[in-house]
């Protein structure tokens, strides 16, 4: 025997099963939103964006690509001079970082930080870096020196402390050299 519904049972099932299936496609669409980066976009602009995702959040979407020369051997004995070095850094390594450092009796007497960056966020991240940084190391031991983030340029602090490392090398080998003479 066949069961018969009224038409208003049959009203109600379509519209539970309705109700189901605009429930089942929201919830699959919800999964295909993301708060990704674009391609090309920084960290500076990101940290700056108005939804709720969390700075360190939208930070893992990104990365320092950094490329500088391989250091070379800290001995922790440096020979005074000067000492220069650059890299890339930042998204695609779309900056550059230029640092020449006065070392004298194993401390930094001197540097000259040249960050070079076409977006005008990073550039005044990179500006703030600049006017900042001689008060954080000048005077300070060359030796297992490391800034923290300066004026919140922390893709330029990162560069800043790769290069920083390549000077010890360089005026590492330096001492080398003067021995082997």
């Amino acid at each position: 025997m066949a069961q018969e519904f009224t038409a208003k049972e049959v009203t109600q099932k379509t519209v539970v099963v309705a109700a189901l299936g605009v429930l089942a496609t929201s919830v699959a669409l919800a999964g295909c939103g993301s708060n990704a980066p674009a391609a090309g976009d920084n960290a500076d602009t990101q940290s700056q964006s108005t939804n709720t995702k969390t700075d360190s959040d939208q930070q893992d979407n990104l990365r320092n690509e950094m490329s500088f020369p391989q250091a070379q051997t800290d001995t922790g004995n440096y020979a005074d001079g000067t000492y220069t070095t650059e890299g890339s850094y930042g998204e695609h390594g779309a900056s550059k970082l230029s640092l020449s450092v006065d070392v004298q009796q194993g401390k930094i007497a001197a540097i000259s930080v040249k960050p070079t960056t076409s977006n005008a966020i990073s550039k005044k991240y990179a500006g703030a870096f600049v006017k900042s940084i001689d008060g954080q190391v000048v005077g300070k031991d060359l030796k297992d020196l490391k800034v923290d983030i300066v004026a919140g340029a922390s893709w330029t602090t990162e560069a800043f402390n790769t290069a920083l490392t390549n000077v010890r090398g360089e005026a590492s080998q330096a001492v080398a050299s003067e021995s082997a003479q």
